[in-house]
Order: structure tokens, then C-alpha cells, then sequence
């Protein structure tokens, strides 16, 4: 079997490539002979690839660690059917709105805060911990100035002051509409007030009535506290997803 060049160009990730200064590539589980993939990437000079593969998928998975992918990190995706009742907002001492241009330096803060070592980029050794950093602060910056990113904010606000958000992305295909949570955070000394389950009962509501059929958010099965939040507002667990990583010596 002989692959294609500009179908191995596919996989390659100008976004990875251009912030970290070296060529990567990202594969998921809908590839076959992986071995033929990685010497494929190899001739167009990629460093790093990112595999993002099922759990259910342990033949692929087994493939990939005889290859030399290393475990980084395991997300859950946390999804609630529209269908079902919908929970309501209790008494909150913050305010519920949209995202405008003068939330951006608080929603830029509240990021560096919440995903500092956090995800499978921090957790590969050989990456700059700083350009990790980075990738969260560009990816909500994105969500601000462009919806094909996100096409929603809704920001918690106190006191004028953004002290949470959550971005989100309305999807359609031929059997549905789902919205699906790209980015969230809550500042530091507003956590343990509920900010981060009002933000994300009101998406419920923002999806009810765009018409969708459910909305899905993905955690890391470490983030405890956001487990628990997404289960006492009755979300189900439909998809869990591990990520490698694969470095070319």
C-alpha cells in the first residue's frame, strides 16, 4: 500500500506546527497500518504526532505503544440530551451574559490560571512549558474573534468583572444539531461559588432553544471537580478518548 503525499499532508497540524517550531501531526483512530503513517510522516520531517484514539479501540491503541506513542492524557465526553427536563438557575450573587470586547484581558487571566499544566500538551517533558501555555491562550483568543472557532461566549460576571465563561460551537449533521463547550474557565477566587455550574446550566438553555438536540462538553478524567459538576446536573459519559504522543529521535 503506498500513501499518497498529499493525503499524509493531511494529517500534518499548521497550528501545532507554526506555535511550537516544529512539524506535527495529528492521526485519530479512523487510520489504518499506522506503522506506514509514521514512516510517512517521517519523510516530510515531522517531529511529533498526536494520536487521539477511542479507548474501545485497544487494538490501535496496543499498535501505537508498540510503535512508541506514549499515554498523555484521557478525556471524557460528558453529553445532555435536550429531550430530558431541564435543570433551572438557583440564586447566584453573580450575573449571567455574553461575551463583549471588555471581558477579553479577564478572560485571557482567568486562562493562564486554569490551564497551567494542564492537558497532554503539559505533560510531554519535551515541550516548552510556556508555548503549552500558549496554545490555551491563543485558542480562547480565537473563540473571541472568530466563530467558526465558537459562535457563543457566556461569561459570569460580578462587580463588572468577568469572573467565568464557557465557549461554545453549534454543530449540524444530517441526523442532528448539538453544541458542543470548546473552552471554559472560572477565576481562582470565585471557584466553590457554583460560577462554573450556572455557566454551564445557561448553555443548556442556549442549546434548548437553538433548537438543538443535546450539548457536550469534554473533561480530563483528572479534572474531579468538573466531573462532579457535569454528573449533578444529570449529564451522561458517551465517549472517552485517550491522546499519545509519538517523538521521531
Amino acid at each position: 500500500m503506498i500513501l499518497k503525499t498529499n493525503n499524509i499532508e493531511n494529517y500534518l497540524s499548521k497550528l501545532d506546527t507554526d506555535h511550537f517550531g516544529l512539524q506535527v501531526a495529528k492521526i485519530s483512530e479512523s487510520i489504518e497500518k499506522p506503522s506506514m503513517i509514521v514512516q510517512e510522516l517521517n519523510k516530510l520531517s515531522t517531529k511529533l504526532i498526536i494520536a487521539r484514539i477511542d479507548l474501545k479501540n485497544v487494538t490501535l491503541i496496543n499498535q501505537l505503544e508498540n510503535l512508541g506513542f506514549t499515554y498523555k492524557d484521557t478525556q471524557i465526553t460528558f453529553n445532555f440530551d435536550l429531550k430530558k427536563e431541564l435543570p433551572i438557575h438557583s440564586h447566584q450573587d453573580f450575573s449571567l451574559t455574553t461575551y463583549k470586547s471588555r471581558h477579553f484581558s479577564q478572560i485571557i487571566e482567568m486562562t493562564k490560571h486554569s490551564f497551567k499544566n494542564y492537558g497532554h500538551y503539559f505533560a510531554d517533558e519535551k515541550l516548552d512549558k510556556d508555548k503549552c501555555l500558549d496554545i490555551y491562550i491563543d485558542w480562547i483568543k480565537r473563540c473571541c474573534a472568530n466563530t467558526e472557532v465558537a459562535d457563543n461566549i457566556i461569561v459570569a460576571e460580578k462587580n463588572d468583572l468577568a469572573i467565568g465563561y464557557l465557549a461554545l460551537k453549534t454543530y449540524d449533521n444530517k441526523s442532528e444539531r448539538y453544541v458542543a463547550g470548546v473552552i471554559g474557565a472560572v477565576a481562582p477566587e470565585y471557584r466553590k461559588m457554583g460560577v462554573f455550574q450556572a455557566i454551564n446550566i445557561e448553555s443548556i438553555l442556549y442549546a434548548k432553544k437553538l433548537g438543538a438536540h443535546r450539548i457536550e462538553n469534554n473533561v480530563l478524567v483528572t479534572n474531579y471537580p468538573l466531573m462532579k459538576s457535569y454528573t449533578s446536573l444529570s449529564y451522561n459519559i458517551i465517549r472517552s478518548e485517550i491522546t499519545m504522543h509519538y517523538w521521531y529521535e
